[in-house]
C-alpha cells in the first residue's frame, strides 16, 4: 500500500474517473416499488397472485370508497366505472338487476304467450324408434359446414360446434345401432318421460315468475349485506385496476384516478401506495438531515471546513462507486435494502474521521501514511467483518434479504476502497494542520 500511495495524483486521477463513470449511472437507478420481486422464486403466493391477473386481467388489490347514500354508492359507481384505469367496481347495487322497470315490462309483454301452454302432465306418446333415427339423421346430414344454402350467414354456428353436434348424432346412432332394440326403447322412454316432467316444471316456475315485483337491498342474502353495508348504513364500493398495480406507474395513475371521485379512497392498493412512498420518502429525507447533522458535527470537531470535508471523502466517493456497481449487478433500490443505508453511511462517516484523525495525529512521522498504522488495520478489520456478516445474507432464496446482503457488501466494500485510496491520496496532498491533536 506505501508503494501504491507514492503516486498519490495518479490515484485521485483514477478514483475521479471512476466517480464520474458511476455517476453517469446515477440516471439509471430505480426504486423498485413492487414487493412481489423481493420474494424467493417459486414462492406458492406469489406464483398464484400472477396466475389470478393473468387469468383475471386485474389484480387482487382494490382501492375503497365509502357512500354515504345508495344514490351517492349509484353515483360513485358510474363515475369510477368511466375511469380508463378502473376494470371493475364492485358494490351492493352490482348484486341487484339494472333496468328493473324495463325488464318486468318486458315479462309482462311475454306473459300472454305462457297463457296458451298447458303441459298435460302423464300423456305421453309410446316412442318410436324408427322415427327418432330418421330426425337424426335428416339432422346430420344439415350439419355440414359446406351447406351454406341451410344456414342464415348472420346465425351459422361455428365449425367447431358442427363437428360436434355430427360427432354425438354419429355416436347415438352407432349405439342404437349396436344394442338391442328393446333395451333402447326401455332407456329412452325413461329420458322423455323425465324430460317431459321437467319441461312442465319449467313452465310452471316461468308461469309463477310472470308478475315480478322490483328486487330491493333487503331482498339480498344477509351475508352480502355485511359484506357490502356497514353497521352506519354507510356503502362500501371495491374498485380494481384494470392493470398490474404491482408496479409502480399503474399504481400511481390507479390511485391519481380514484382520488379524483373520492380524494378520501383507501384500502390495500392505496395503504401500499402511501406506506411505500412514506418509507423512501423518509429515508431520503433522513439521508439528507443526517450528512447535515454530521458535517455540522465534524465542524465543531475539527474547526476546519477542510477536514471536514475530507473527513466525508469515503462515504462521498464510495456511495457513488456504489450506484456504479448496482447497475453493473442490476440492483435497485427497494423496501427492503434501504434499511442498511444508514449502516453504510455511518460506517463511511466512521472510515474518515478515524483516518483523517490519525493523519493529523501523526503528520510529522515521515514513515509512511496512515493505512500502514493501526488505524488503517482497524478499518480495514471492521469494515471486512461488517461485509462478510451481512454479505452472508446473500445465500438467502429471499430476494429481498438477498439484496440487503448485496447492497451493503457493496456500499460498505466501495467506502473501504475509498478509505485506503482516494482519501490517503488527497491527505498526502495537504499542507499540515496548524493544530494537531
Amino acid at each position: 500500500m506505501e508503494n501504491f500511495l507514492r503516486y498519490p495524483k495518479a490515484i485521485i486521477f483514477c478514483g475521479g474517473l471512476l466517480f464520474i463513470i458511476s455517476l453517469i449511472s446515477v440516471r439509471a437507478i430505480r426504486f423498485d416499488y413492487n414487493i412481489l420481486n423481493l420474494q424467493a422464486e417459486g414462492t406458492e403466493s406469489v406464483e398464484y397472485e400472477k396466475k389470478i391477473f393473468k387469468n383475471s386481467e386485474r389484480s387482487s388489490w382494490y382501492s375503497v370508497v365509502i357512500a354515504d347514500s345508495l344514490e351517492e354508492a349509484r353515483m360513485k359507481k358510474e363515475m369510477l366505472e368511466g375511469l380508463t384505469s378502473v376494470e371493475k367496481v364492485e358494490s351492493i347495487i352490482s348484486l341487484m338487476p339494472e333496468d328493473q322497470d324495463k325488464k318486468i315490462e318486458y315479462i309482462r309483454d311475454i306473459k300472454p304467450l305462457l297463457e296458451g301452454i298447458t303441459p298435460e302432465k302423464g300423456k305421453l306418446q309410446p316412442l318410436n324408434l324408427d322415427d327418432l333415427v330418421s330426425v337424426l339423421q335428416k339432422i346430420r346430414f344439415k350439419m355440414r359446414e359446406d351447406n351454406e344454402d341451410a344456414w342464415d350467414p348472420g346465425k351459422k354456428p361455428s365449425s367447431q360446434s358442427i363437428k360436434r353436434v355430427r360427432y354425438l348424432i354419429s355416436d347415438l346412432l352407432s349405439q342404437l345401432k349396436e344394442k338391442d332394440r328393446n333395451i333402447s326403447i326401455q332407456y329412452l322412454s325413461a329420458f322423455q318421460k323425465e324430460l317431459f316432467l321437467d319441461f312442465n316444471d319449467k313452465i310452471s316456475t316461468l308461469k309463477e315468475n310472470m308478475d315480478p315485483s322490483p328486487v330491493t337491498i333487503e331482498d339480498l342474502p344477509s351475508q352480502l349485506k355485511k359484506r357490502f353495508i356497514g353497521n352506519t348504513g354507510k356503502f362500501l364500493l371495491q374498485i380494481f385496476s384494470r392493470y398490474n398495480i404491482w408496479d409502480r406507474k399503474p399504481m400511481d395513475e390507479f390511485i391519481s384516478d380514484i382520488r379524483t371521485v373520492d380524494p378520501d379512497t383507501t384500502g390495500y392498493a392505496v395503504q401500499a401506495f402511501e406506506s411505500s412512498r412514506l418509507m423512501k420518502q423518509g429515508y431520503e429525507r433522513g439521508g439528507i438531515y443526517a450528512l447535515i447533522a454530521i458535517f455540522i458535527f465534524m465542524l465543531y470537531i475539527f474547526r476546519s471546513i477542510r477536514w471536514a470535508i475530507l473527513a466525508m471523502v469515503p462515504l462521498l466517493v464510495g456511495s457513488i462507486w456504489m450506484i456504479g456497481l448496482m447497475h453493473i449487478f442490476d440492483l435497485k433500490f427497494n423496501l427492503a435494502n434501504l434499511i442498511v443505508l444508514p449502516l453504510i453511511i455511518g460506517i463511511g462517516i466512521d472510515n474518515g474521521i478515524h483516518i483523517v484523525h490519525r493523519h493529523r495525529e501523526g503528520q510529522d512521522n515521515k514513515k509512511g501514511s496512515v493505512i500502514s498504522t493501526s488505524t488503517g488495520k482497524a478499518v480495514i478489520l471492521s469494515s471486512l467483518t461488517t461485509m462478510i456478516g451481512f454479505g452472508s445474507l446473500m445465500i438467502a432464496s429471499h430476494k429481498g434479504i438477498f439484496s440487503v446482503g448485496l447492497l451493503l457488501t457493496l456500499g460498505v466494500g466501495s467506502c473501504l476502497i475509498a478509505s485506503l485510496t482516494v482519501l490517503p491520496a488527497l491527505l498526502k496532498l495537504q499542507p499540515p494542520a496548524k493544530d494537531k491533536f
